[in-house]
């Protein structure tokens, strides 16, 4: 046999079998019990006229919280994602807020 035909053939995987793992019992962890009841209204970010999208945020050693996120106008729907989306930039004191809207890093 060539390596090829093994490979083809499925046999390069005989040494794998029986040593599947046992089926994992039903998770327990429940994130649902994490979440606060209700984020306070300072901590949701939002853009009167665009829709925010996909933030990512670090804290710098200087304790700034740099946000990036997508963002594009609510005028023209949320499909617009696609073709009208912008990186844009803010800043805030602690993790969850409130940020403060700086600027659009990369223009659509």
């Amino acid at each position: 046999m060539t390596r090829r035909t093994v490979l083809q053939s499925g046999a390069a995987l005989l040494p794998l079998r029986g040593q599947a793992a046992a089926p994992l019992p039903p998770s327990t962890l429940d994130f649902q019990r994490l979440l606060p009841k209700r984020a306070p209204r300072a901590n949701i970010f939002t853009l009167p006229d665009y829709m925010v999208w996909c933030a990512s945020m670090v804290r710098t050693p200087d304790g700034v919280c740099h946000m990036m996120f997508s963002r594009w106008p609510r005028a023209l729907g949320f499909d617009a994602w696609a073709t009208h989306s912008e990186i844009a930039y803010a800043t805030a004191p602690r993790p969850e807020g409130p940020y403060t809207f700086r600027h659009a890093a990369l223009p659509a």
